[in-house]
């Protein structure tokens, strides 16, 4: 591995020792633990597609065909809206304020909140999913909301890269299978 994928890794695993996160606005959070099983229940509510059969004439028989584009579409809708959820779930329970400096509002600060509603955004009025929206809308750029939500499921899982690497190598590749038999 190059010097630089070292201190990459390094650094990232310093950011995952760590249980704070700070935003370039000096907005810091600490990150607590989420159930995991609270966060798979809520994703497993997005329904998967069924994988469409096809009939093989050489074989006189239907096989499953996960190839098929319809299929490989909705189920990547599906895997990105259960994504998405438990990303949700893991930022708004597994994050908490520990420091906001002066001139920034609060989640429960109501400007912020109802410029984003005026401009259409639909935010819940209270509680965890409207302390979402402050961090994803408000507290942080786009760029450190998504670090957020990688350092704070991360820190929670205890995944590392390698551990991401290792998984990546035992899935199957579906990539050679005829997609019309």
């Amino acid at each position: 591995m190059s010097e630089k994928a070292d201190a990459i890794l390094n650094e990232a695993s310093s950011q995952q020792a760590s249980n704070t996160f700070t935003a370039s606005n000096g907005v810091i959070l600490s990150f607590r633990k989420v159930n995991r099983l609270m966060a798979v229940e809520a994703a497993n509510k997005v329904q998967m597609p069924v994988v469409p059969k096809v009939y093989i004439e050489s074989k006189h028989r239907y096989e499953e065909n996960p190839n098929d584009p319809d299929y490989i579409e909705k189920r990547n809708q599906a895997m990105f809206e259960r994504g998405t959820i438990m990303a949700n779930i893991y930022v708004a329970l597994g994050t908490h304020i520990e420091y906001i400096p002066e001139g920034i509002q609060r989640p429960e600060d109501e400007d912020w909140y109802q410029d984003l509603v005026d401009l259409g955004i639909q935010i819940s009025p209270r509680g965890n999913a409207r302390y979402r929206a402050w961090l994803a809308y408000y507290a942080l750029t786009e760029s450190e909301y998504n670090d957020l939500t990688l350092a704070v499921m991360k820190w929670n899982g205890g995944i590392t890269d390698e551990d991401v690497a290792k998984a990546q190598e035992t899935f199957q590749d579906n990539s050679t299978r005829d997609t019309n038999k």
